[in-house]
């Protein structure tokens, strides 16, 4: 997701486009690991991003508080799981079509698969 926005950023419609590296966790505890570690990568890929964690209240769906922290988006990523091993391509359908009905109100989203083995540091060094 973040290749796909740095690459956007430097075409002519997204010149100029500033990226938030956004991420949404359980705890305050996963908080600041996960903003040390995004600022540590963003540090040594030298990428222009903001970065934002924020912590899902207890009760709340990951959709609605994602809805939520992007509502002033021009556009939103967001990953999507990978096929489970025993999942039969219905299931997975059935998983790819409720996570578009519960994205409708989105801005302007790009669905990606998330949880592949990239070697980030290799693409931003």
């Amino acid at each position: 997701m973040l290749t796909l926005a740095y690459m956007l950023q430097n075409s002519s419609y997204w010149v100029g486009a500033t990226v938030t590296l956004k991420s949404l966790v359980e705890s305050e505890d996963q908080r600041q690991g996960i903003l040390a570690n995004l600022k540590e990568f963003v540090q040594e890929g030298r990428i222009d991003v903001g970065i934002e964690v924020f912590v899902k209240g207890s009760e709340e769906e990951s959709i609605a508080a994602i809805r939520k922290y992007s509502i002033e988006a021009d556009l939103v990523f967001i990953g999507m799981r990978p096929p489970k091993v025993e999942e039969t391509a219905h299931d997975y359908s059935d998983y790819y079509e409720s996570l578009i009905e519960h994205t409708e109100r989105f801005p302007l989203l790009i669905v990606t698969l998330a949880g592949e083995d990239i070697k980030f540091k290799e693409i931003f060094s």
